[in-house]
């Protein structure tokens, strides 16, 4: 499911903000969890923004950092959506990988996850990823422009023909009917 929020490059920022916490966040493994988003100390699980939470998992450190970060921008639940988004097309390119928490909980989990985090902030990655979100806004920016031109180029069609006037002069005669002279002839203006 493509992500319109994927060609902002302004919201990818901040889901690379997002990202780069989250990885200082699971840096130390003893922070890192499998099979619920968080647990606390004592291995109850949690949710990931619970003041106790002590562990969590990918996802939960993502949704963790950007509900903390929240102080920045609003449009938190987009930002997450957007980070979440990026890891998962990483991820793909591990062979059976259905999901970021099937990656998590599955065998080496962590080294998958922290390598994943690893690409996502290369500055490469993110270069390439600013030049296809800048492409794809230049790419909107055109159908804006083209769409904006052509509606303008209608309404002024439309305009011009509101005002216009046809007129329609009926005149002859009807078969066996007496014939009317041209004085008689009435012009009906539509």
């Amino acid at each position: 499911m493509p992500n319109r929020h994927l060609k902002n490059p302004g919201m990818l920022l901040k889901a690379r903000s997002v990202l780069l916490a989250a990885r200082d966040l699971l840096n130390d493994r003893r922070r890192w969890t499998q099979g619920t988003v968080a647990r606390t100390k004592g291995e109850t699980n949690v949710q990931p923004t619970h003041p106790l939470a002590e562990k969590w998992c990918a996802m939960g450190a993502i949704d963790h950092e950007a509900h903390r970060m929240a102080l920045g921008f609003p449009e938190v639940d987009s930002v997450r959506v957007v980070a979440c988004e990026l890891m998962q097309q990483d991820l793909k390119r591990f062979e059976g990988c259905q999901s970021i928490p099937q990656v998590n909980d599955g065998t080496g989990g962590y080294e998958k996850i922290m390598d994943s985090l690893a690409r996502l902030l290369s500055p490469i990655y993110l270069e390439r990823l600013t030049r296809r979100s800048e492409a794809a806004m230049k790419g909107w920016e055109t159908r804006r422009r083209i769409r904006t031109e052509y509606d303008a180029r209608l309404a002024a069609e439309r305009a011009t023909a509101a005002y216009a006037t046809h007129t329609m002069s009926f005149g002859g005669t009807l078969p066996g009917t007496p014939s009317i002279n041209a004085d008689a002839k009435k012009e009906i203006t539509v």
